[in-house]
């Protein structure tokens, strides 16, 4: 199998030429629309990092209220008994205080209840909506899952003492246990945890009430060895013989500190000595922290399917089946904060809400109709020609007249035999089916990696691997899954489950994904044609299958109109480009197979459709066209319109010609052709050509600003800001001030204005007011000299915003003497760079989490000068005194190579950034400016240097109206987002420029990065207190 462009037989050509724009006597006539943005990508991929998310990347599916309790499955409400047990040498943690136990459990979100209050506080946590649960609950689970026919009633017993000691339920120290040789010499261990927890619960009510319930969850006291095992053995220490006393065996034991564990060899003691959830007879295990999708992970098991889970760490390797997509596979990790916050009591961030279950393991215990599955046979497919459908998210419960996705049935895998022991890719084979479903990032899906399509491969039997999801992306996906202890970066198995964190299918082109898949041995063919996303946020795909083995007794035909501009004939090539529209008929006619074999249900709806290639090529120095979706369909003898996004330079030829192809996919007898012509003019290129002037006329004018100049008025050009959240630091004075009053005067929600001084804070309140409702101000003394209270601030502010549009970081000292600070680091790369550095990385989240978001280094010219020789290796290089123009440029260059180090990190899909998408992160020079750095300067200089200061004051720009828009242009303007200014340079007003040689040298960047990076982790001991970098 492979991925791959197929040329097949039918083919309609239209040449257009591109001469003349007033368009007469066309057959039909394309609705003008706006100039639009023709070469925007339809469905790109953004996968994200499942250690970034929030709770702020929940979306409820519309128009459900699926956690009202009030509301009871339509077919069943599950009757569930949760039994609470704990032990003589460990008490429920949740009674505790906060980080009383040896992993600091419990966390200050619950803790020190009364023991006879906990089995209601976990009944209630897992299925009461309310604010620590953040209203999700095991029923809205599978009430959502279910589309309404099954829910959950939980009712709550104990809490009961348990006659052994808890490692005694915990080790497993049977022979191939998951724990050989870790059971304490006062043993025994591998005790039937079921057996006592049952058993007391029994003597208690009574067998006539706990006959009545339909399943029995356990809830043991502590942490569970799933969510503990990593963050708590290799994440926490080098080696085995690192792991401390209190992480070993109880009462110096001669046990080692350390115990085998399932995957690994080697953990905590601690952390190998608890239970691992678990289920079977009628009844599962968990343990205090264990997230509510351990719950529903487990009952989906007492229903009767098996896992679908690799050992992510086996040698040889084994990729994951399903992932993240899989309630039966790591869907059961998902929730906000990732994989490695699971260990946490109580349990609201990883493992609190997992991904829905795959359409196929719905179908096998009834949680979807049949009748919202189509039901493909391979067989019939080529007798019956391709089958083209669209299909509706599987968090969504289908409507009457809509489907879940497309159940394809082979009855035997044809693929040639691979070896798992020597292929980490091989899907081991004897798979009975495809499913192609939709997954959307809404509901419980919310934390899955993506939206988009997953094509799977699935079994008739839970015999696991029993459902295999194509990976559309199968390239090792690089990412950096923790730091060790020593600083050292531990990257993503091959076989962890975030390798499939980018599997998904995506239509159209240029989306980072494919939007077809071939297995060529199963004769199967893949389409997924186009995406819908309807008025109230439902995602629909509209995908097809066709057999390669034949295409049915239908005949194909295909005419085409000559093509016209959807913008109307005043729109500009060489602005953001035109769409050009053209009319596609199907001219073919359907023929229904009557013999031979069959397809198991009616499919006579979803035959009579063709499926279309596109491609598209122009003949003209300085023009380009691509094709935003390189798939059609149109049902037979009905139309369909194709679009081609054509664009052109200032440079281009007076004219050109643009060629369409279109190509059947199914494979009729003969060849047939289409052609159309359309022809149109060079657009009048003369109108848009930017005046370039004398001055600019020797350098090349970059793309970014073609169609718009280099200027960037502040008073006009800032969007409205309404709704919009922006955070600057030394904003009550200078540019700062001027920045902050602009993006008060046009509206932002929320401003919070980070400055030293008292003074100047209050000065700037007062100053405020002629520029808006300073209500929305939130000033915020802080000391940038001090990196103790710069964390405190930082993370005070990510306690309190859901959203950040914009991190402007502005504040810094100017030329001045050498000082250090408290922290015993120079003042100027404290306080320009490091205190502003770590500010960003623990803000970096919210700029993830919020569209359209920017972070902005205010760098300067000053960046190349007197630099050479600064390395950026050691704390001792940056303490030394080098002058202080050199002490300010070094602050300057370092805060261009942060830039770009973040940038690097997007690319690369690395901290919780997705390369295309925001924060874009730019740097900015405003100009000389006549702020109060001139006087720092004149203190640092004496003679004649503060003659020369003194002199070029006049020169210099006013701070809120000049020396601000950089800087404003970066944080606010719509052209930043549109035209994908990403790392980048911008000086006076908005032009993208070029940097110095150094700061453009990575493994400048990199030392620079490291060199923070460590003098933060160095002096405030940042290891496992922010993600992304660090510690995940």
């Amino acid at each position: 199998m492979q991925f791959r462009n197929v040329g097949v037989c039918r083919q309609a050509v239209a040449q257009t030429a591109l001469v003349g724009v007033i368009f007469a006597n066309h057959a039909w006539a394309v609705p003008v629309a706006p100039q639009t943005k023709p070469f925007k990508v339809l469905d790109p991929q953004s996968w994200a990092n499942p250690d970034n998310m929030t709770w702020a990347d929940y979306k409820t599916p519309p128009g459900t209220s699926w956690n009202d309790p009030s509301r009871k499955g339509s077919e069943r409400n599950f009757n569930i008994a949760l039994v609470a047990v704990d032990y003589s040498d460990k008490p429920f943690v949740i009674t505790q205080q906060p980080n009383t136990t040896v992993f600091g459990n419990p966390l200050s979100a619950k803790y020190g209840l009364d023991r006879s209050e906990v089995p209601a506080f976990f009944r209630d946590f897992l299925n009461t909506p309310n604010d620590l649960n953040h209203n999700h609950t095991l029923h809205e689970y599978w009430m959502e899952d279910s589309g309404g026919r099954f829910g959950v009633d939980l009712t709550a017993f104990g809490a009961y003492l348990l006659p052994s000691l808890s490692y005694q339920y915990g080790v497993d120290d049977e022979q191939g246990g998951f724990n050989e040789g870790a059971c304490p010499s006062e043993g025994p261990c591998s005790i039937d945890l079921r057996t006592d927890a049952l058993g007391a619960w029994r003597a208690d009510v009574g067998n006539e009430t706990a006959d009545s319930f339909e399943l029995v969850f356990i809830l043991s006291a502590g942490q569970d060895e799933s969510s503990t095992w990593q963050e708590f053995g290799e994440m926490k220490f080098q080696g085995p013989e690192d792991v401390p006393d209190d992480f070993g065996p109880p009462n110096d034991d001669e046990l080692p500190n350390y115990a085998q564990t399932r995957y690994v060899n080697w953990t905590s003691w601690q952390a190998a000595s608890v239970i691992w959830p678990n289920a079977g007879g009628g009844s599962s295990t968990q343990a205090e922290s264990s997230g509510m999708s351990t719950y529903a992970h487990e009952l989906t098991h007492l229903l009767g399917i098996g896992d679908n889970y690799n050992n992510p760490y086996s040698d040889p390797p084994r990729r994951s089946y399903t992932g993240p997509w899989s309630m039966l596979s790591r869907g059961s990790f998902n929730g906000p904060g990732g994989p490695h916050t699971r260990w946490q009591i109580p349990a609201t961030q990883g493992g609190s809400l997992g991904s829905l279950h795959t359409m196929g393991d719905k179908m096998r215990i009834g949680l979807v109709a049949n009748s919202s599955v189509l039901m493909v046979s391979r067989e019939a497919l080529s007798s019956s020609g391709p089958v083209v459908a669209e299909i509706t998210a599987r968090c969504i419960n289908p409507g009457e007249d809509e489907l879940m996705g497309l159940h394809v049935i082979m009855g035997e895998d044809l693929s040639p035999a691979c070896n798992t022991s020597t292929d980490a890719l091989c899907d081991g084979g004897g798979y009975n089916n495809y499913d192609i479903e939709v997954i959307d990032r809404m509901g419980a899906d919310s934390f899955t990696p993506d939206s988009g399509v997953m094509i799977s491969k699935t079994k008739d039997v839970d015999n696991a691997p029993f459902q295999w999801t194509i990976d559309a992306n199968p390239q090792d996906i690089d990412v950096v899954d923790f730091y060790r202890p020593d600083g050292t970066p531990s990257a993503l198995t091959i076989g962890d489950y975030r390798q499939l964190a980018d599997a998904l299918f995506h239509a159209g082109t240029n989306s980072g994904s494919e939007f077809e898949y071939i297995d060529e041995a199963n004769g199967l063919h893949f389409y997924i044609v186009d995406i819908r996303r309807d008025d109230v946020g439902i995602l629909h795909y509209t995908v097809g299958v066709r057999s390669l083995d034949g295409s049915g007794s239908s005949t194909y035909g295909i005419e085409l109109e000559e093509g016209q501009v959807a913008e109307g004939p005043l729109a500009k090539a060489t602005d953001n480009g035109v769409t050009c529209a053209f009319q596609m008929t199907n001219s073919g006619a359907f023929t229904a197979t009557e013999s031979g074999v069959q397809h198991p249900q009616d499919m006579s709806a979803f035959l009579t459709s063709d499926i279309y290639r596109l491609s598209a090529e122009v003949d003209g120095n300085g023009w380009r066209v691509e094709l935003p979706n390189a798939l059609a369909t149109a049902k037979f003898g009905e139309t369909a319109m194709v679009n081609v996004a054509v664009g052109a330079t200032i440079e281009a030829v007076g004219n050109a010609v643009v060629k369409l192809t279109i190509t059947s996919e199914s494979d009729p007898p003969t060849l047939i052709r289409a052609q159309a012509c359309l022809t149109f003019s060079h657009w009048s290129i003369h109108e848009m050509t930017i005046k370039v002037t004398e001055e600019q006329s020797a350098t090349p004018i970059p793309r970014t600003m073609l169609g718009s100049g280099n200027k960037f008025d502040p008073n006009t050009d800032i969007p409205d800001l309404s709704g919009k959240v922006f955070v600057i630091t030394g904003g009550s004075a200078g540019i700062g001030y001027g920045i902050s009053a602009h993006i008060l005067q046009h509206g932002a929600s929320k401003l919070y204005l980070l400055g030293k001084k008292e003074e100047h804070l209050a000065e700037a309140q007062e100053e405020l007011k002629k520029y808006g409702d300073v209500s929305r101000v939130e000033f915020v003394q802080i000391e940038l000299e001090d990196l103790h209270h710069t964390d405190k601030v930082a993370k005070d502010l990510a306690s309190k915003i859901d959203r950040l549009d914009a991190l402007v970081l502005n504040a810094g000292l100017g030329v001045g003497k050498y000082n250090e600070t408290k922290d015993g680091l120079d003042s100027h790369m404290q306080v320009n760079v490091i205190s502003q550095h770590h500010l960003a990385r623990i803000l970096l989240p919210k700029l993830v989490a919020t569209p359209d978001s920017r972070l902005c280094f205010q760098s300067s010219e000053v960046h190349r000068m007197g630099t050479s020789g600064v390395e950026f290796r050691s704390l001792e290089e940056i303490n030394k005194d080098i002058g202080p123009a050199h002490l300010y440029g070094r602050t300057k260059l370092a805060q261009l190579l942060l830039c770009q180090a973040f940038h690097r990190r997007k690319l690369h899909g690395e901290l919780g950034l997705v390369s295309g998408t925001s924060p874009w992160i730019n740097a900015t020079h405003p100009g000389g400016v006549g702020t109060d750095q001139p006087d720092q300067a004149e203190e640092a200089y004496g003679g004649v240097r503060q003659l020369l200061m003194k002199a070029v004051r006049p020169f210099m720009k006013d701070p809120i109206d000049d020396g601000c828009r950089p800087m404003l242009f970066a944080a606010t303007s719509d052209a930043v987002a549109e035209e994908k200014i990403d790392g980048q340079y911008i000086v006076p007003d908005r032009k993208v420029t070029d940097t110095s040689s150094q700061a453009k040298d990575e493994q400048l960047q990199e030392n620079c990065w490291n060199l923070v990076e460590g003098i933060l982790k160095q002096k405030l001991d940042r290891v496992s207190k922010i993600g992304g970098g660090l510690n995940t």
